[in-house]
This record gives C-alpha cells, structure tokens and sequence, in this order.
C-alpha cells in the first residue's frame, strides 16, 4: 500500500460497494472512522446502523481499534475502498426453536468457537464440546477446585476461561479440557459472567465480602488483579467486542455499554427485566437474554431496539440464568435454559436488503 502525502490534511477516496460504480469522497485525514461510515451512508454506499468492513488493494483492513481515524489507515491520494456490508439476520422472522440438546445438570454458559464448537459448561461441572451438526466430540466434569462454572470466554492463545460461582475464574484446555490453573478472586463472592478482551480479564461479582457489587480485571496469563468497575446493582454476564465491554446488570435491569475510555452508556432501559447474558452478533447487533421477560432482546448497534426473539419460549423459573452465545460461522444463537434443562438453538434468516 502506497506511502500517503503529508502535506495536506485531506485525501481523495475511490469508494464503492463490491461490484459497484465508484464515487469520490473527500475526507479529512482527523474523520474518524465512524464518521467516515456515517459520511458513505449519506451517499447511499453503506446502511446506517451496520457494521462494515473495508477492502484497500486486496487486504482487508482493521478496524477494530477505538478512536481510529482515516489518517491512522495510510491511504494513499486515489486509493479505492471496496465496502462491505457485514450480512445481517432478520432476527423478527424466526418462528421456533430450531433445534434442543437436552441436559439434566443445569447448562450454564455456551461458547462458540471460529470453527463452530459449541463449548457448553453446566451448574454440576460437567463440559461438552458439540461441532456444527451437534455431535458430541468430547466431555469432562470439572471437580474440585471448579465450582459452579457458568459463563465462559476463549482466550487469545486458544485457553477456556470459565467463571466459578465462588468467584475465581478457572483455566481449562479446551482440547484435552484438562484443568490448567485458578485465577482467584480478590474478593471471595458469588460470580456468574466473565469476558476476555486482549490480555485482561474481566469477572462480575455480585455479593462480594464487603457488600458491593462490581467487576474485578485481572491480567489474563498470571491473574494479576488490576482494577475494579464499580457503579453496578447486580452485573452478571459480559461481552467483550470491537467497542468496548457490555455488562449485564440484572438488578438494574439494563445493559450497560463501557467503551475503552470508561464512558457508560445504558441500553435497554425501560426494556428489560433482570437480564442475564448478551452477546454481539456479525453485524454489531446487541443480542441480550432477558429473562424476566423470556425472550431475547435484539439491539441495533446504535442501542435502539429492533425486536423480541421468541417471547415467551425461555420460561422464567425465578432465578433462572440463562446465557446466550453466537456462531461466528453461520450466526446461528445459542441459548442455555439451566432450569429447563436445555440449549436451545435457533437459526434466524439472512435479511434480504
């Protein structure tokens, strides 16, 4: 990719969408990228509201990194830009449950991996790993130290991290699903969610020696404890993605956006009722399992909601936790009913644009 010119403080874009008509677009080198994104929905090039991606001279760029500008992406004067529109699902067409696996020991937390394992841990220790067609290849059950494990996160260097209603987080190998190690808690507490995002990871706790109800950061390799979140009422499952880290507070009853500069914002509220889980899917929409109202809660990008998933179908036993995971391969979603003694599988369509 060819070195840009420093000495002006815009740069000439040949954009088009893939196997389309360029147009020009003139942008400041400081426009961030999402004003960029909100700049080619004005010309008609991207849809307000979906993720996109960006093909320069073959090589798929990444877009990832919070603040990012035009500048930061070292285009050259003339550089086309192929957009892609990340496919979305129409989550309100999905009729029924595709499919169950049934289980008798309370499912837990469900993890998806890229290769499209179904990684599944339950209330009694036990661990499964289905692949796509839903066939068991592997399980364990994880004793002692391991207790209660719920929600669970894959780390950058293919470990399984589990939190454990004691409060510590344990490291499995998600091939052998051999346990590795503990991470301890600071406080000892109840803890039912836990996110990996770089090299740092996150625990809720909710009932903490102390009375407060926070999220613990740890440094993930040697479970270094690094910081608190405060300001929660009863935060349970988390998700780490591009922008930032979602946190569901199931006494608040929102879901609380904290990007990586610590700013807040809330989602959901005046929607939910003690939501458990939330998860992203391909399009940056905001998947979230509400429990008190039995249903999933589809989320745009932007916080505003989009609709109900099957309301009525994941039945509230009163302190039932539910979690909620989506399929990078195909974005098939994956929710654990622990009281119902089941995963349920849905496959909602590709939205026709």
């Amino acid at each position: 990719m060819a070195s840009p010119s420093e000495s002006s403080d815009s740069l000439r874009l040949r954009v088009s969408k893939l196997g389309g008509e360029e147009q020009d677009v003139q942008v400041e080198r400081s426009c961030s990228l999402e004003e960029f994104k909100s700049l080619l929905a004005g010309r008609g090039l991207v849809k307000e509201g979906l993720a996109v991606d960006f093909i320069v001279e073959g090589v798929l760029l990444n877009l990832s990194r919070s603040g990012a500008t035009i500048g930061d992406l070292n285009l050259a004067e003339d550089s086309h830009l192929v957009v892609i529109t990340r496919r979305s699902h129409d989550y309100s067409q999905i009729r029924e449950v595709q499919c169950m696996v049934k289980s008798h020991n309370w499912p837990q937390g469900v993890l998806t991996t890229p290769e499209g394992h179904l990684y599944v841990c339950h209330y009694s220790g036990q661990l499964q790993v289905y692949d796509l067609e839903l066939k068991l290849l592997r399980e364990t059950v994880l004793a002692s130290p391991v207790v209660h494990p719920s929600q669970m996160a894959m780390a950058p260097n293919g470990e399984l991290v589990m939190a454990c209603f004691d409060g510590s987080a344990a490291v499995v190998d998600s091939g052998t699903l051999e346990l590795i190690r503990m991470i301890p808690a600071k406080n000892r507490s109840q803890s039912t969610g836990l996110a990996i995002q770089g090299e740092e990871l996150f625990v809720s706790h909710r009932g903490t020696e102390d009375g407060t109800e926070q999220i613990e950061v740890f440094e993930l390799q040697t479970g270094q404890y690094l910081r608190n979140l405060d300001g929660f009422t009863r935060p349970s499952g988390l998700c780490a993605f591009d922008g930032g880290l979602l946190v569901t507070d199931r006494g608040g009853d929102v879901v609380w956006l904290v990007d990586h500069e610590g700013n807040r914002t809330k989602i959901g509220q005046g929607e939910l009722r003690h939501p458990n889980d939330v998860a992203v899917d391909l399009s940056g929409n905001i998947l979230v399992m509400d429990t008190g109202n039995e249903r999933i809660a589809a989320f745009r990008p932007d916080g505003s909601l989009m609709c109900s998933i099957l309301p009525g179908t994941f039945t509230d036993f009163g302190n039932t936790h539910s979690y909620i995971s989506v399929n990078p391969v195909n974005g098939t979603i994956s929710v654990s009913m622990d009281d119902a003694h089941y995963v349920a599988i849905l496959a909602p369509p590709i939205q026709i644009d």
